[in-house]
């Protein structure tokens, strides 16, 4: 491959084939190509392990949750939506502002609180426009 630049006085890229595999990335203290570790990382997340040690980092980073707390949590509220008592995938609600856990909602119910800004008298006024709004024949 030539030493000439291309536009915007940039090297051409060399292909992956190309690549020396074996240098060292010594801000992050590892070896090894960047492309093939970062391959290595796409083809593992996707496995039952990885999933499982991103959802333990996940809810760990986010919520200070171990993944045993999080089953806890689950099995007090028999694996159900504490809102609406559908049996989902289950995401952790917490209070914004103070960080706490509340509990775990489907996706659904953390959506609608979400939006709602957590705010109790939205949801009120929510639940009266629609027991009126039921109330009233169409036409």
């Amino acid at each position: 491959m030539s030493n000439r630049t291309g536009a915007g006085g940039q090297k051409p890229r060399k292909d992956h084939a190309q690549l020396d595999h074996a240098y060292t990335l010594s801000d992050k203290g590892r070896t090894g190509c960047t492309v093939c570790a970062n391959r290595r990382h796409a083809t593992y997340v996707h496995t039952p392990n990885g999933k499982l040690v991103a959802l333990q980092s996940h809810l760990r980073r986010k919520y200070g949750l171990t993944l045993t707390q999080y089953a806890e949590m689950v099995a007090v509220q028999g694996g159900v939506c504490a809102i609406c008592g559908v049996s989902a995938s289950l995401e952790v609600d917490h209070d914004h502002g103070a960080g706490k856990v509340r509990g775990l909602l489907c996706a659904n119910c953390n959506r609608m609180l979400g939006m709602s800004h957590d705010n109790p008298d939205v949801l009120r006024a929510a639940i009266e426009y629609l027991e009126e709004a039921c109330q009233t024949p169409n036409g």
